[in-house]
């Protein structure tokens, strides 16, 4: 009988735990959510103050293309560094690649 109620006290605690947990994780969840809300609106109005003039606004799709050639570049080598130094396990690093090369295939 002793036994019994030990293990279902445990249990309680167990399932107690777990939800205190994963009640703490959604409101993680939602804080960011409504941080980078925050943040949206405070980059919009510091845009709004720089005047973005088509020069400053050629400039920064510029950057953001140079940055997404190296991000690519970067990636092919890291991929190409997997699957040569991988001989112990090449379904990893397979897998490895193939999520790294769906990653930058959806940001096109």
């Amino acid at each position: 009988m002793g036994e019994t109620n030990s293990i279902i006290e445990t249990l309680k605690l167990i399932f107690m735990g777990l939800g205190v947990v994963f009640f703490l994780l959604i409101v993680l969840v939602y804080v960011l959510k409504v941080q980078n809300r925050v943040a949206n609106i405070f980059c919009k109005l510091e845009n709004n103050d720089n005047g973005n003039s088509n020069e400053n606004i050629n400039e920064q799709v510029s950057v953001k293309l140079d940055e997404s050639i190296e991000e690519k570049q970067l990636t092919a080598a890291i991929a190409a560094a997997l699957q040569y130094h991988d001989n112990t396990n090449k379904q990893i690093a397979a897998a490895i690649t193939a999520a790294i090369l769906h990653h930058n295939n959806k940001g096109e």
